[in-house]
């Protein structure tokens, strides 16, 4: 599931907006302000209680109309800003695949401000939209969601487990959920700061999928 998200106004959900940070607030706030006919959908832990406050990141797709604007926005995203402090930008272009569907593509931007706060964000061709293989990345069931929150907390509050372990457990129970799709993730680079390990540079193992549950 996701949700369309508003930085402008203050009708958003207050739930959901209060675990946003508010350099990520501006941030967006700041998208739609420079780069014009965009829309902002929000998804992930961000959207229910797997999200750890000051620790998950946030998941969005930003939907443009035309090639124009999505170059606008991708400058936009990887320019350099005295307001905000980005110490990590990475890009990768990445591919859905299942049977009986047509193949997906959408780029993935993952932002680090601050070296703590964190925005994933997809980009979307309006014309296509959001489409089915998407749609169901945005939609995990129950079942999993808590076995997601478990070994969440298990890592982030009482701190049993070890990162690398995190990271396994949670890709462990993605890829059994999306045994039949296949993630291809065909470009890869670096904008601003190198590789670290991170829960969103290990993901799907066997390049299976990038999830939004961090």
């Amino acid at each position: 599931m996701s949700i369309e998200y508003n930085p402008n106004t203050s009708d958003n959900d207050d739930e959901i907006n209060n675990k946003i940070p508010p350099v990520i607030k501006l941030f967006l706030k700041r998208v739609e302000q420079n780069v014009p006919n965009v829309s902002i959908r929000l998804f992930g832990s961000v959207m229910n209680f797997t999200h750890f406050k000051d620790k998950s990141d946030v998941d969005c797709c930003i939907i443009y109309p035309d090639e124009y604007t999505r170059i606008k926005l991708c400058a936009f995203i990887e320019e350099e800003s005295i307001e905000f402090n980005k110490t990590r930008i990475r890009f990768r272009e990445m591919k859905y695949s299942q049977p009986g569907y047509n193949d997906e593509f959408i780029g993935l931007y993952h932002v680090c401000f601050d070296d703590k706060d964190k925005l994933d964000i997809s980009l979307v061709n309006g014309e296509r939209g959001i489409g089915p293989l998407q749609h169901y990345q945005h939609d995990v069931g129950i079942g999993y969601r808590l076995l997601i929150f478990i070994i969440k907390w298990l890592y982030y509050e009482a701190s049993v487990i070890s990162r690398e372990l995190f990271i396994y457990l949670k890709t462990s129970i993605f890829n059994i959920r999306d045994s039949e799709m296949t993630i291809v993730h065909s470009k890869h680079r670096y904008i601003l700061g190198g590789p670290i390990l991170e829960e969103s540079s290990l993901r799907g193992g066997g390049g299976r999928r990038g999830d939004p549950y961090t």
